[in-house]
């Protein structure tokens, strides 16, 4: 088991995920971990931010933790403890109260989240009549309030409309009544500002800030935008392969990096000063590590890489305090 990166977080967390395992099928031998022991965990009113290029393990872990993973992913190993309760064992009708309700997601898509044939206040209703004891009448007029509350003008209006009738922004910002409509313990963002313009963007991310000191809730936000973690997370675990390769207070994250990959994100953020043909890059590598059953799995693409770096995967270990890190070359220094 590796050691737990939440170490010095409060003794019981509101989230804490202990050595999640998710795999599909892929060969006889040998599947293919989206997700390999991954541990972290969220404290009350926390924000934790969850970084990392595309196919590394970011949506398929909020998915584990919604129970929302679709065949033929699995989850193969670990915990998922909400409230000290275990997720992966919790009964499906009893998974069904809690998400939406307690446990709620703002997921990447929201064309593709919403249902096109149905009215979107119907649509947010009926998520608070299926986990609150409420009339339709009051469930109707606790949805507009809530479109109100993400900031859509004329609610009473736009109750009635259908997703193709509202723009990008507009339909995130539906996305974001619907997963607010329960008052949450802990949310989800997904990439919640993908393929919207800049202005949108922080008008977003503005929004559920609020609404996450209003509601006072746990965040986790997934996001591959070092900028918005800077600005917005507590605490930052960066994945690679499946895997949490660097894990620490955002601040010293961002100060001090450990991890070479950790580093080349950040060398990687475009400066003002910096002419875009000058942007340092890192090597797409040659794969050499990518089963992660031998040596690191970012050895193929490490500038500082060793013998040992190939021949066995290092442990995610504590290198400071609050600060873990999986690397042979903090090791080695």
């Amino acid at each position: 088991m590796t050691p737990h990166a939440s170490t010095s977080i409060p003794a019981r967390p509101l989230l804490d995920i202990k050595d999640l395992s998710v795999h599909y099928p892929g060969t006889a031998d040998r599947p293919f971990k989206a997700v390999d022991s991954l541990s972290f965990s969220i404290g009350t009113g926390e924000t934790v931010a969850l970084v990392g290029e595309s196919g590394c393990g970011k949506s398929t872990t909020a998915l584990a933790i919604m129970r929302l993973l679709r065949k033929p992913a699995a989850i193969s190993g670990g915990e998922i403890l909400f409230d000290g309760q275990d997720l992966l064992t919790l009964p499906e009708g009893e998974m069904q109260l809690l998400r939406g309700g307690a446990v709620s997601m703002i997921f990447q898509e929201p064309m593709t989240s919403l249902n096109p044939v149905l009215k979107i206040g119907f649509q947010i209703a009926e998520g608070i009549l299926r986990h609150k004891t409420i009339s339709k009448t009051a469930a109707t007029q606790e949805a507009v309030r809530l479109l109100t509350q993400v900031g859509i003008p004329l609610a009473n209006d736009r109750y009635h409309a259908y997703p193709h009738q509202l723009s990008g922004g507009m339909k995130q910002r539906v996305m974001i009544a619907m997963a607010l409509a329960c008052r949450p313990m802990l949310l989800i963002a997904d990439e919640p500002t993908t393929a919207l313009d800049v202005t949108i963007q922080a008008e977003i991310l503005e929004l559920i800030d609020r609404l996450k000191s209003e509601l006072e809730m746990s965040l986790l936000l997934i996001t591959h935008n070092l900028g918005i973690v800077a600005e917005r997370a507590d605490r930052t675990v960066v994945m690679y392969g499946g895997r949490a390769v660097e894990s620490a207070r955002t601040d010293r994250l961002l100060e001090a990096p450990l991890h070479p990959y950790t580093r080349g994100l950040l060398a990687s953020l475009p400066q003002n000063s910096t002419p875009r043909s000058l942007l340092p890059t890192m090597s797409a590598g040659g794969g050499e590590s990518v089963s992660g059953e031998l040596g690191c799995l970012f050895s193929a693409r490490c500038p500082y890489r060793e013998s040992d770096c190939i021949a066995a995967s290092p442990e995610f270990v504590e290198a400071e305090p609050g600060h873990y890190v999986a690397c042979w070359r903090t090791k080695r220094q």
